[in-house]
């Protein structure tokens, strides 16, 4: 088709090169004939190459679509990582501000016990010593009460030992009586 449509072209291009040599007034014929067969050419240049002109366009504009789609696609994609992104980073925010708070009020409370743990450790303690104390006081009192009483007695007895039979008797009972006394 192409080949016709040039073969006419320069047909009608070498006629009207023959023409003679006058010159008429206006336009001239040849240039009549070249701007028809011009239009004649690009008439069927465009009618055989339509198609492929346009699937060509159509496959760009086609393409065109699905690289905005796919731009769009991943446009909506990283938005939604940032926005989760954002989600994660505030849940970690309050995450650590919650962290901090239990873990003040942990050690807090750890402390607290072991506060309580060593005073009732030093109470314990005291009342341990106090009653070792009180043992030792009521050991070292009776002691001095049993060498007061042997030293008693002694001193009774050297003094007995110049005073006769039935007054040693005498002396003898008042100072058990004194001694059981004291004793109870």
């Amino acid at each position: 088709m192409i080949l016709f449509t040039l073969s006419l072209f320069f047909h009608v291009a070498f006629a009207s090169a023959s023409g003679g040599g006058h010159h008429e007034a206006g336009i001239p014929t040849m240039v009549f004939y070249q701007a028809i067969n011009v239009t004649i050419f690009f008439g069927i240049l465009f009618w055989a190459s339509k198609d492929k002109v346009r699937s060509v366009f159509q496959q760009r504009l086609a393409e065109f679509h699905r690289l905005a789609q796919e731009t769009e696609k991943a446009r909506k994609d990283l938005e939604y990582k940032k926005s989760d992104l954002q989600r994660r980073s505030d849940q970690l925010k309050t995450t650590q501000q919650q962290s901090l708070n239990e873990a003040q009020v942990e050690a807090e409370k750890l402390y607290k016990d072991e506060i309580e743990k060593s005073q009732k450790t030093a109470q314990k303690i005291a009342k341990d010593a106090d009653a070792q104390v009180l043992a030792d006081t009521q050991k070292t009192i009776e002691k001095l009460r049993l060498e007061a009483l042997e030293m008693s007695v002694g001193a009774a007895e050297q003094l007995l030992g110049a005073v006769e039979n039935s007054d040693k008797q005498k002396i003898t009972q008042r100072v058990q009586q004194r001694i059981e006394g004291a004793v109870l």
